[in-house]
């Protein structure tokens, strides 16, 4: 940013005092469907295996402590390649009650998998689409108006992984685009808008283009 302002000092920047960012009033648990221990979205034994086979040694141990103790919890995971002694595919979990980034469902890091602890028992299966819609934003309890998913699976998971998430955009604009265009609406010069000062020369003169 500091870069094209250097770079374009006659075009009329603003720049916009964001708020602190709202804080997740969306639980996981409203996201995901409450499928039946019979739905066929689970893994069936062999692909449990295969999941345990996987499963980042850090995270396997904090999931068993956390199935031994008997303790219910529900988790998103997705399978990444890393490079330790050898190329290798393991299944990464998240502990904090969050998605990790919705992506195109092409390769193994671009699925997402919900992993859930119950009595003692494991359970996971792929996201569903509805599931990666309510991530987007739309399909919630919430939303102001009726979104209607078509489309297999895939499909779906395609075009929310290629998506925005709308409450996320609604926010920004809101918060920066607005703010602007009600300036003008009221007819206020740009210098009595509520800009943060911005000074952008750099320390030295021979980094006018870099970035800090």
């Amino acid at each position: 940013v500091r870069e094209a302002y250097m770079r374009n000092p006659d075009l009329p920047w603003y720049f916009c005092d964001f708020p602190e960012l709202p804080k997740n009033s969306v639980p996981l648990q409203r996201i995901l469907e409450p499928l039946g221990d019979a739905a066929p979205e689970w893994f069936n034994p062999e692909r449990l295996s295969y999941f345990w086979s996987l499963l980042e040694i850090d995270h396997e141990k904090r999931l068993r402590h956390l199935m031994d103790s008997g303790v219910s919890a529900t988790f998103t995971a997705v399978r990444r390649l890393r490079r330790r002694r050898k190329r290798e595919q393991i299944f990464n979990l998240r502990f904090d009650g969050l998605a990790s980034c919705l992506r195109t469902p092409k390769g193994g890091s671009s699925t997402q998998y919900v992993v859930q602890a119950e009595h003692g028992k494991l359970r996971v299966r792929r996201l569903l689409g509805i599931e990666a819609a309510r991530l987007q934003g739309v399909c919630l309890e919430s939303s102001a108006h009726p979104f209607k998913l078509s489309g297999t699976e895939q499909d779906i998971r395609f075009a929310f992984g290629d998506a925005v998430c709308v409450p996320a955009v609604n926010w920004v604009v809101r918060n920066s685009i607005d703010t602007i265009l009600h300036a003008s609406d009221t007819r206020r010069t740009p210098t009595q808008l509520p800009l943060l000062e911005f000074n952008p020369k750099p320390s030295h003169a021979s980094n006018a283009t870099r970035l800090p």
